[in-house]
């Protein structure tokens, strides 16, 4: 009898050992670890956020001057200068609706490694259809390592792009079977300056994290798509899509838009895109 009191307790506290280590955390927050690799697209997403959000206009929410957090705040909106100078929308049709993170240390975590920026794209009932993240490292073997754990995880990547050299863009892509996960890293700089020391520089690796539910997929790229009339109202004048160089539907890229989207990368006759051109650099 003695016997098997002790080993109830045993279960009952690897149980709740169990259960407690991999509770994800109900609010964001530094040092949380949100967990990405075991999202399941039912997250509540505006409780996840609370009020510590960043705007579509990149400043963070203030209730005093913003006043009630309202929807069309959260509205997801692409946006870049071409798109202001012509004054559209995109996506053209209301998609949903993008919650953006400050940045802090170890906000979530994927396969082990650490990112201090997290954005989530909902649809309009506020579900997570995709999930973007961003950190940096400064140690190249790190990055191998990471794509080396990624690899003997997910096995080989459907897609692997050599983006630019301009900062060694690389783009990596999984498909698993509900979802599609990309991973796009790059290099970076940064300088940091102190009133004690002299100004310090440095080169960073730059991770960016994409997940996508698989039965979103097509829905988050249309998103993405413009159909223009004949002619376009730009910077007060209405010029024709040769003129601006724009296709009938155009694309406008954000960190939603998978990389495999693009077909120059596959329609590459000089092997300007393989990715053995990374190690080269």
């Amino acid at each position: 009898m003695k016997n098997l009191t002790f080993i109830y307790l045993i279960a009952l506290v690897t149980f709740f050992s169990c259960n407690t280590k991999d509770k994800q955390p109900e609010i964001l927050e530094a040092k949380g670890g949100f967990d990405l690799e075991t999202v399941d697209f039912k997250e509540d997403v505006p409780r996840l956020y609370g009020n510590n959000v960043i705007l579509s206009d990149g400043m963070r929410y203030d209730s005093a001057e913003n006043g009630k957090l309202t929807d069309e705040l959260l509205k997801y909106k692409i946006s870049n200068s071409m798109l202001d100078a012509m004054k559209i929308t995109v996506p053209q049709k209301d998609f949903g609706y993008l919650y953006q993170s400050h940045t802090s240390d170890s906000l979530a975590k994927f396969n082990g490694y650490y990112f201090s920026n997290l954005n989530i794209l909902t649809d309009k009932n506020k579900k997570p259809v995709a999930y973007h993240a961003e950190g940096e490292i400064y140690d190249l073997k790190a990055k191998k390592a990471f794509l080396a754990k990624m690899k003997e995880k997910y096995g080989a990547p459907k897609y692997s792009i050599f983006i630019s050299h301009h900062f060694s863009q690389s783009s990596y892509e999984w498909i698993l079977k509900d979802r599609t996960i990309q991973l796009e890293t790059s290099k970076g700089f940064s300088a940091n300056f102190s009133t004690d020391s002299d100004a310090k520089s440095g080169e960073y690796l730059r991770f960016d994290l994409l997940i996508i539910a698989n039965d979103k997929k097509e829905q988050v790229h249309q998103a993405h798509l413009y159909e223009f009339g004949d002619k376009v109202l730009y910077n007060g004048k209405y010029l024709t899509l040769e003129e601006l160089q724009l296709d009938k539907k155009s694309t406008f890229k954000d960190v939603f838009l998978l990389n495999s989207t693009d077909k120059k990368y596959f329609n590459d006759p000089t092997g300007q895109y393989d990715i053995s051109r990374e190690e080269a650099e």
